[in-house]
């Protein structure tokens, strides 16, 4: 498939999973393998047909089975990283106050 092809796959995927179904984040991973395979063509890699399906498969896998139930676990699952995400949008709420209080004095 051309790579265009590819990161179309992924981005539809993307909006299923987000819009009208709840395959509980597993379409994202795998629409992101798509998206990925379609970024190694548009960067030069050329692939043959069945390499491509490959690395979307492999992707797919080491991302559904491997990095979404680690990264899940940490976030919701009561691990190290439940309260990062709070913190890391009360420090871009205060940087983006700072910067507009510096462009906008009173």
């Amino acid at each position: 498939m051309p790579w265009w092809a590819w990161i179309v796959l992924g981005i539809g995927l993307l909006a299923v999973e987000l819009f009208f179904v709840d395959a509980q984040f597993y379409l994202v991973f795998i629409g992101l393998s798509a998206a990925a395979v379609g970024l190694l063509g548009l960067a030069g890699v050329h692939l043959p047909e069945w390499s491509q399906w490959l690395a979307f498969a492999v992707l797919a896998l080491v991302f559904a089975g491997f990095i979404y139930p680690l990264a899940s676990h940490w976030v919701f699952g009561g691990g190290w990283l439940t309260g990062a995400l709070e913190g890391a949008l009360l420090a871009l709420y205060l940087w983006l106050a700072l910067k507009s209080a510096q462009e906008h004095p009173l």
